[in-house]
């Protein structure tokens, strides 16, 4: 690809380009016919924007011009439809960004947006992935709007590119990933989701993604996963439209076992993110589980000696038999009641043994006005 353009020869190699004194290449014909020949006007875009951008201290374009420049370049990706336009467009937005000062929002509102969407459309996300991320973290932390706004729609682009490649999500929400665009992510993989686009290998790398960070350190990137892990469990596999009403076997195990994660989660979270959780537990494992596994897995957790929380899980499993009950399974309450008898007696000490077994016997009444103490 030519990146040169010849100019006026009234023209010094050392004036600033103007536009006017521009000559499209003799070889390149714009109009064949009576149609306008779009590739050969692109090829003259991008010659004149390569002497644009040049690092060559003998071209320097005014500022004002550069900004415009830059506009343009992103403006016409519209009209790109070979990959080493777009290989050649990430090339030299990235030479401007290493060329311009960081204070330079005018020029620089345009980087984010124009490299991702590049690097979208010619398959280098994952080479470039680190410095477009970059990119879109120091636009999103800018105090220029139009940057700020400029760094959210360039996410976008690197959304379409990251649901293929597992490993290329994990790396884009590390901890050390600017919090704005972190919640802006999710936010767009929840949307993705109940809209119902991805495939289901998509779908399976953002469970994985969501379940990894579910196991973050910090609770407000943590909770956020949750939240993410619930909009694939409801609407990734089932769809938005259908409703809940058979719980299918195979579905149903791997749904317990996302739902252990939750568990082991509450066992290193502080009591405020433990509540949390422990809210949205009761609904989830009776409209995802049968009775049986909702049952062994309740009591068991209830009972374990490694929940930190223990007034969180009678709360769920308060609201487990409750439920049962109210559907008309109190014989599995009671089955599985009787099985744990022995182990809520023999738990230490006695007076934890006590309190466990008045939590089972008063959740599993018949009584609603006992259930309700």
């Amino acid at each position: 690809m030519s990146h040169s353009a010849s100019t006026g020869d009234d023209s010094t190699a050392s004036d600033s380009p103007d536009l006017e004194m521009v000559e499209a290449p003799k070889t390149v014909s714009m109009v064949t016919g009576d149609e306008l020949d779009i590739r050969s006007c692109v090829q003259l875009l991008l010659d004149l924007f390569t002497q644009f951008v040049s690092p060559s201290p003998e071209i320097a374009t005014p500022p004002a011009l550069l900004c415009q420049v830059m506009r343009s370049m992103v403006a016409v990706t519209d009209v790109l439809d070979q990959a080493p336009h777009y290989e050649w467009l990430l090339h030299n937005l990235l030479q401007v960004d290493k060329l311009r000062p960081v204070d330079d929002e005018l020029v620089r509102q345009y980087l984010a947006i124009g490299a991702c969407k590049a690097a979208c459309f010619s398959g280098q996300f994952e080479m470039r992935q680190e410095k477009l991320i970059s990119l879109i973290d120091n636009g999103l932390q800018s105090s220029h709007v139009p940057s700020r706004a400029a760094a959210l729609h360039a996410s976008v682009f690197l959304l379409q590119s990251a649901p293929n490649n597992s490993a290329a999500i994990d790396k884009t929400y590390e901890d050390k990933t600017a919090l704005g665009l972190y919640l802006c992510l999710i936010n767009g993989f929840e949307r993705l989701i109940l809209s119902g686009c991805l495939s289901t290998s998509q779908i399976t790398a953002v469970v994985k993604l969501s379940i990894n960070k579910l196991l973050m350190q910090n609770v407000q990137r943590s909770l956020h996963a949750v939240r993410l892990l619930l909009a694939c469990m409801h609407f990734g596999t089932r769809g938005a439209e259908s409703s809940i009403t058979e719980i299918d076997v195979e579905m149903s195990i791997v749904t317990m076992e996302r739902i252990t994660v939750i568990f082991d989660r509450i066992r290193k979270s502080a009591f405020a993110e433990a509540k949390v959780l422990c809210r949205i537990l009761p609904r989830l494992l009776i409209e995802f589980c049968s009775p049986d596994d909702v049952m062994n897995k309740v009591i068991g957790e209830f009972i374990s000696n490694q929940q930190p929380h223990p007034q969180l899980l009678a709360k769920v499993l308060s609201e487990v038999f409750s439920k049962l009950i109210n559907d008309e399974k109190a014989d599995v309450v009671v089955n599985w009641l009787m099985l744990s008898l022995s182990n809520l007696a023999q738990r230490t000490p006695l007076s934890m043994a006590i309190w466990s077994l008045t939590v089972c016997f008063v959740s599993a009444s018949q009584s609603n006005q006992l259930r309700a103490l």
